[in-house]
């Protein structure tokens, strides 16, 4: 029963607020670098170790550029 209620008052709390036009969810996400400047060093051959450290994010970042 506990758990029931921990789950009704958040979700009764966004709803008002969604109405309210308060809530508007997770904001995108930001970037610290442009993905199409890692993408101009892969096309240059830099491994994905290279261009992390080059624009100063982590390698799984990286490759979440690349994919895009």
């Amino acid at each position: 029963m506990e758990q029931e209620t921990r789950r009704e008052r958040p979700a009764v709390g966004i709803a008002v607020a969604k109405k309210a036009g308060k809530y508007r969810g997770r904001m995108p996400d930001t970037t610290k670098a442009k993905p199409e400047r890692a993408l101009a060093l892969r096309a240059k051959g830099l491994s994905a170790e290279e261009i992390a450290k080059s624009l100063g994010v982590s390698r799984n970042t990286v490759f979440v550029y690349l994919r895009k």
